[in-house]
């Protein structure tokens, strides 16, 4: 812990600025909850790359046609002729929206396959279950230690993170206000 700065509150507290490395030990437990959730999110990320390469792929098809009907309605001087260009369009807007479709149905299928249909990809779920595992196994109670944990963690810029740094392990920095509370014995942490 490193003091960065101090001030005086109105209430008589003191706020005091400081920055924090924790070097977090992963519990037997978290590492396979981890292990779990990245083979699991590996899997998923693919699943969801390929939707999205064949979905922009339908994207531009659509997005031709569109052109290519404005060009065909432009060069047309018939209504026979326009009639039968709406007609294109509509059956090309049928054929993509089945193609669509189908994408979608051989998504969910991959997915159920792979038995990631409820996954969490965001790693929330995860997290809390690591978190109450920490919370039961951890011999500190009620300290600074403890309390600094389940600040600086949340902090990570995601649950993908906080689920890895529970299951993996590793240094983790962030600053944090601490609130100081004088009392009969000193000054005092007030969390």
């Amino acid at each position: 812990m490193k003091k960065l700065d101090g001030m005086p509150q109105p209430d008589g507290a003191y706020l005091v600025k400081t920055t924090f490395d924790i070097n977090i030990e992963p519990i037997d437990e978290n590492i396979k909850l981890w292990g779990e959730y990245s083979e699991k999110l590996s899997k998923y990320k693919f699943f969801e790359q390929e939707l999205k390469d064949e979905s922009e792929k339908s994207t531009q098809a659509w997005v031709q046609m569109k052109r290519e009907f404005e060009n065909k309605m432009q060069a047309s001087t018939s209504m026979e002729k326009r009639d039968s260009i709406i007609e294109w369009e509509r059956a090309e807007q049928d054929r993509i929206d089945s193609e669509n479709q189908q994408i979608a149905t051989r998504h969910f299928a991959k997915l159920k396959e792979a038995g990631l249909t409820t996954f969490d990809s965001s790693g929330n779920e995860i997290f809390r279950k690591q978190g109450q595992i920490f919370d039961r196994q951890c011999p500190i109670r009620n300290t600074l230690g403890k309390t600094l944990i389940f600040k600086a963690v949340p902090l990570l810029d995601s649950a993908n993170k906080r689920v890895e740094i529970l299951g993996n392990g590793g240094l983790t920095s962030f600053s944090y206000d601490i609130k100081m509370i004088k009392t009969e014995n000193g000054w005092q942490l007030n969390f």
